[in-house]
């Protein structure tokens, strides 16, 4: 019987050993780890187990490669160890001791030699760049060991390339390799990259007066910077000004105005149109029409095709700017007497004619779904107007004051000098404010 006892001992002790072997387990009394042995990177950073006592604690080392965390304290607790990079030629090994009361247990912290990292395998990202960014964006992944990275191009070294991103400005042969204190690794494959200059960007809006308003018989037109580009080119009517390469350009000359940045990769979209009317500062006929003229007869056209009878006191405003250049401006009365509307004209001094252009307002008198259009064109002596049927405006002196009489060619109607149409998002009904005679005040 005794020896059954004894040989029953041996194998229950034989099977716990077998146990805290399989889960790296080692206790005493008071005190479990759950690892005996555990082995940190060769290039340094933590590792940790766990610590198992219902008493206060103390961990010890006998290495100064190692750091730990947390050396003392009490109870359960996770113990994190931080190693230091290994630059010796061969693996070393540091003990560390837990004291728990009267228990003791060591934990053995392996570290192999440190190597020279592995070789990149490859180079990710674009081989040209897409415009308008002038550069291309190149990665590798990660390798183990290495601590940094050396970039190249075409065989030299790019001080500012240790990481595992590089942003490419140039053309050129890339390479890259990963580097740690034992050795650099052999280069990646090459990556050949081709950076193509872009046009400069489309050219914004031309900021500028659309006229000269006397004494000044010229107008500086400006374009704020573009990018890419590094000079400017001008036009006037389509064509290019010669020796027009700045950023502002001085207009002595009616026309239509376009600028486009230019650089060595070509010249981007032109600016949108700038119109700019520049005439003389002597007398002209503008300087008759200067003042105010007030509509004095007034037929009205409302709801699909029906004629009304109505009433009008509308007043504007003529302003010389230069010989050839008048600003017209309703100032009130009639419907609708908002929005203000500024026009700019330019006079023809052969014929005295003068043009101005549409206008568009929105909200409008009716209601915000609506579009008005405010429409004013007019000759001085003659008068044309595009209605479907000619229009005729001239000037009576006959009151003793100036005044502009206004019939359409068929001699049925008298039309206005200044049309002002409403028109409603669903298609209903128009309004037409129609001024036949305008005496200057």
């Amino acid at each position: 019987m005794k020896k059954i006892f004894f040989y029953t001992i041996c194998l229950c002790s034989a099977l716990l050993f077998a146990t805290c072997t399989e889960n790296e387990t080692l206790s005493s009394d008071r005190l479990t780890v759950d690892k005996t042995s555990i082995q940190a990177s060769a290039i340094g950073g933590t590792v940790s187990f766990g610590l198992y006592t219902d008493a206060r604690w103390t961990i010890t080392s006998d290495a100064s490669w190692l750091t730990i965390l947390s050396p003392s304290g009490a109870g359960m607790a996770k113990i994190i160890v931080r190693a230091d990079i290994n630059t010796l030629p061969e693996d070393r090994e540091a003990l560390l001791r837990i004291t728990a009361g009267e228990d003791v247990l060591d934990v053995r912290v392996v570290q192999p030699a440190l190597t020279p990292p592995e070789r990149v395998d490859g180079i990710l990202g674009d081989d040209v760049n897409a415009c308008p960014v002038e550069a291309v964006s190149l990665s590798i992944l990660p390798v183990q060991n290495a601590l940094s990275y050396i970039w190249y191009r075409d065989g030299l070294a790019i001080p500012s390339g240790t990481a595992t991103t590089l942003v490419v400005t140039k053309s050129g042969d890339y390479t890259v390799a990963s580097v740690n204190p034992a050795g650099t690794a052999t280069v990646s494959p090459v990556k050949t990259v081709r950076i193509t200059p872009c046009p400069p960007a489309a050219a914004g809006a031309i900021a500028g007066d659309g006229y000269n308003v006397c004494p000044e018989e010229t107008v500086t037109l400006s374009i704020a910077p573009i990018e890419s580009a590094t000079a400017y080119q001008w036009y006037k009517n389509s064509q290019l000004i010669p020796g027009a390469t700045a950023a502002s350009y001085t207009v002595a000359e009616s026309g239509s105005y376009t600028v486009a940045g230019t650089s060595s990769a070509g010249t981007g979209t032109p600016s949108p149109v700038k119109t700019v009317m520049v005439g003389p500062c002597g007398a002209s006929i503008v300087d008759e029409m200067v003042g105010e003229w007030k509509a004095t007869e007034t037929i009205g056209y409302l709801n699909n095709g029906s004629w009304t009878s109505t009433p009008s006191t509308f007043t504007i405003t003529m302003e010389k700017l230069n010989a050839t250049t008048v600003k017209i401006r309703n100032v009130a009365g009639g419907r609708p007497a908002e929005p203000e509307v500024t026009l700019i004209g330019q006079v023809d001094l052969a014929t005295n004619v003068l043009s101005l252009p549409c206008q568009v307002v929105t909200p409008n008198w009716y209601s915000s779904s609506e579009r008005t259009t405010y429409f004013i064109a007019m000759v001085y002596n003659t008068f044309l107007l595009n209605m479907g049927i000619g229009v005729t405006a001239w000037i009576d002196r006959t009151a003793g004051k100036p005044a502009m009489n206004i019939r359409s060619g068929n001699g049925n109607y008298s039309y206005a000098i200044l049309m002002v149409t409403d028109d409603r998002s669903t298609g209903g009904s128009r309004y037409y404010a129609l001024n036949t005679r305008w005496e200057k005040q």
